[in-house]
C-alpha cells in the first residue's frame, strides 16, 4: 500500500513538472520572446549565475541580449544572402584574405543586439535606453515591482515594497528627508564628520602623532565607509557609529556592509533562508554562511536603535513635550510621527525602512567617492585643474563652502558627473511590471502584470552613447555644455595630499552584482599614501 502510494506521489510530481516545463516553453504569453530555453523553463538558472557564480547574472543577461540578437540576425542574413548568386559572396576564407588587406572596413552591415529577450520563466529584459522613460513612468501610470526580485529581499523596506499605490505612501514619507531643503538643514553634520575625516586621513601622513599609521597606506574605501556610515546612523537614529573616531577606522563594518550586500542575490533566490537560519544559533550561522550571518546581526543591531527611537518617542507623547527645540532631531522620529497609518509604524516595519536606509546611504556613496578618487589620483593634469578650480572659488580654507555653491563649480561638477557614470555603481537592474496596461516594445506586446527590467549600469558603459566610454573624462560634459545630475551630493574633497599605492584599475573595475557594483574578490581597494597632513589653517 505504502509503496503504491509513493509511486503514485513521484508519478503526479513528475507530471506535474513536465506540465509547468511545458506550459513555461510552448503557451506561456512569454514562450514567443527570444532566450535561452533553461532560462525560460527554470529560475535554478538565474540561481546559478546569481549564487554559484558570485552576483554574475547581470553580465550574462548582457550576453544573452548579444547572443539571441546575433541569433535571430543571422537566419534574416542568410535569407538575404541566399537571394544573391553564388559568384557575389566568398568564402570565409576569402572573406579573412580581404580583411587583411583592409578590404571592406566601411561595410555597414553589423550584428544587432537583441533588444528585448526572456530570461527568466517570468520576467523580460529590455536593452534600449529610449524605452527606460516608458518602463519606468510616472505615477500616472501605476508600475509595480517585482515579488520575485524586489520584494524576497527588501521586504517590508521601500525598496522591497512591491505594489505601485503602497510604495508610494512610503516613499512619500521618506522623500523629504533627502530634498535639496533638508540636505541643506544637515550640512554642519555632513562638515563635521568630513572634518574628522580628513584629521584621521592625516595621521596616515609622514609625521603623524599615531607611530602605528604614519607614512603607511590607507585604503580609501575603508575611509570613505565609516564616514558615510556616520553620516547616514547620525541622520537616521540621531547617533553616529562614532566609526571616524576609531584609529584605523573601522574594518569590520566595511566587511559587514559588503557581505550584507553580495548576500541578497541568495536571499533573492531563497527567500525562506534568512527565517530558517534567524532561529539558530549565530556561530553555526556564521559556519554555514558567513554572509548571511553579517546580514542577520546588522539587521538586530538596526533593530535596537529603532526600539530605542519608538519607546522615547512613545514616552515623550505620554509626557506631552510639545517643545519643538527638544521634538524630532532625526529620520525616525519623524517617521513616527508621520501622517503614515499605524501599521506602517510598527517597529519591524521600521526596523527594515532602517536597515535599507543603513545599507543604501553606505555602499553607494562610498563607493562612488572610492572610485571617483581612484580617477582623479590615477590623472595627474585632471586633478591639477580641478585643485586649481577649488583654490579659486574657496581662498579661505578656515570657511568652508557651501554645497550649493560647490555644485555649481563646472568642472567639479563635471567630475562628479563623469565619476557616477564611468563607475555605473548600481549594477542591479530595475524591475517593473504594468498591473493594468499592455506595454508595447517596438512589435512586441507585453501583457499585463509581466516583469520587465532594465540595467542603466550598462548604458552608462555604452560606447555607442559615450566614445571611450570606460575612460574618466570630465571634459565630455564640458564640451557637450550638460549640466549632469541633478543628485543631491554631499561630496567634499579635501586638500590632503595622497597618491595612489600598489593600485591599478583592474581593482576597481566592476565585476560583480551586489545590487551595487564590487570589484573582484582579490581587490585590495584603492590604497593610497597620505603625502600631507591636512591643515586647513
Amino acid at each position: 500500500m505504502y509503496s503504491t502510494l509513493l509511486a503514485s506521489a513521484a508519478l503526479l510530481t513528475t507530471l506535474y513538472t513536465l506540465y509547468g516545463l511545458v506550459y513555461r516553453l510552448y503557451f506561456s504569453p512569454l514562450a514567443k520572446f527570444p532566450g535561452p530555453k533553461l532560462a525560460a523553463a527554470t529560475r535554478w538558472y538565474e540561481f546559478y549565475y546569481d549564487v554559484v557564480k558570485r552576483n554574475r547574472f547581470s553580465w550574462q543577461i548582457q550576453e544573452m541580449h548579444d547572443q539571441y540578437g546575433r541569433a535571430s540576425f543571422s537566419k534574416v542574413y542568410c535569407q538575404i544572402l541566399s537571394a544573391f548568386p553564388s559568384k557575389e559572396r566568398r568564402t570565409s576564407k576569402e572573406r579573412s584574405k580581404s580583411k587583411e588587406k583592409g578590404e571592406g572596413k566601411t561595410s555597414s552591415l553589423t550584428i544587432p543586439p537583441g533588444p528585448i529577450i526572456r530570461i527568466s520563466p517570468e520576467e523580460l529584459h529590455v536593452r534600449d535606453p529610449e524605452w527606460y522613460d516608458e518602463l519606468m513612468t510616472t505615477s500616472i501610470r501605476p508600475r509595480d515591482k517585482s515579488e520575485a526580485f524586489a520584494g524576497r529581499s527588501g521586504r517590508d523596506s521601500i525598496f522591497g515594497t512591491v505594489q505601485h499605490d503602497h510604495h508610494r505612501v512610503r516613499r512619500g514619507a521618506l522623500n523629504p528627508f533627502f530634498s535639496k531643503k533638508s540636505i541643506s538643514a544637515i550640512e554642519p553634520l555632513i562638515q563635521d564628520k568630513v572634518d574628522l575625516l580628513c584629521t584621521a586621513l592625516g595621521e596616515y601622513a609622514p609625521g603623524g602623532s599615531d607611530e602605528k599609521r604614519a607614512g603607511k597606506e590607507i585604503e580609501l574605501g575603508l575611509a570613505y565607509m565609516s564616514l558615510t556610515l556616520d553620516i547616514i546612523s547620525h541622520y537616521a537614529f540621531g547617533k553616529s557609529y562614532g566609526l571616524l573616531n576609531l584609529p584605523g577606522f573601522s574594518q569590520l563594518w566595511k566587511d559587514v556592509v559588503e557581505n550584507v550586500m553580495e548576500s541578497f542575490a541568495l536571499v533573492r533566490n531563497l527567500p525562506w533562508l534568512p527565517e530558517i537560519l534567524k532561529k539558530l544559533p549565530m556561530p553555526i550561522t556564521r559556519m554555514i554562511d558567513t554572509g548571511m550571518a553579517f546580514y542577520l546581526q546588522m539587521e538586530a543591531e538596526t533593530r535596537v536603535e529603532v526600539v530605542k527611537i519608538v519607546e522615547a518617542e512613545k514616552k515623550r507623547s505620554q509626557e506631552k513635550i510639545e517643545d519643538p527645540t527638544t521634538a524630532h532631531k532625526n529620520i525616525f522620529e519623524e517617521l513616527y510621527h508621520s501622517n503614515l497609518p499605524p501599521q506602517e509604524k510598527m517597529i519591524d516595519r521600521l526596523n527594515e525602512e532602517g536597515f535599507a536606509l543603513i545599507l543604501a546611504g553606505a555602499d553607494t556613496s562610498s563607493a562612488t567617492l572610492s572610485q571617483l578618487s581612484y580617477h582623479l589620483l590615477a590623472d595627474p593634469e585632471i586633478l591639477k585643474t580641478l585643485k586649481e578650480e577649488l583654490r579659486v572659488a574657496i581662498p579661505d580654507t578656515q570657511v568652508p563652502m557651501p554645497w550649493q555653491e560647490l555644485e555649481n563649480l563646472p568642472f567639479l561638477r563635471a567630475c562628479i558627473t563623469e565619476g557616477l557614470r564611468v563607475n555605473a555603481i548600481a549594477t542591479s537592474r530595475s524591475v517593473r511590471a504594468a498591473p493594468n496596461e499592455t506595454l508595447h516594445y517596438k512589435d512586441w506586446v507585453i501583457e499585463p502584470g509581466t516583469p520587465v527590467g532594465m540595467n542603466t549600469h550598462f548604458t552608462h558603459l555604452s560606447s555607442e552613447i559615450f566614445p571611450e566610454a570606460t575612460k574618466f573624462d570630465p571634459y565630455r560634459w564640458l564640451k557637450a555644455e550638460k549640466e549632469g545630475t541633478k543628485a543631491e551630493l554631499e561630496k567634499f574633497f579635501n586638500p590632503l595630499e595622497m597618491e595612489l599605492f600598489e593600485t591599478e584599475r583592474d581593482d576597481v573595475t566592476i565585476v560583480c552584482d551586489a545590487f551595487i557594483g564590487h570589484p573582484k574578490k582579490e581587490s585590495k581597494g584603492v590604497r593610497v599614501k597620505v603625502l600631507k597632513k591636512w591643515d586647513r589653517t
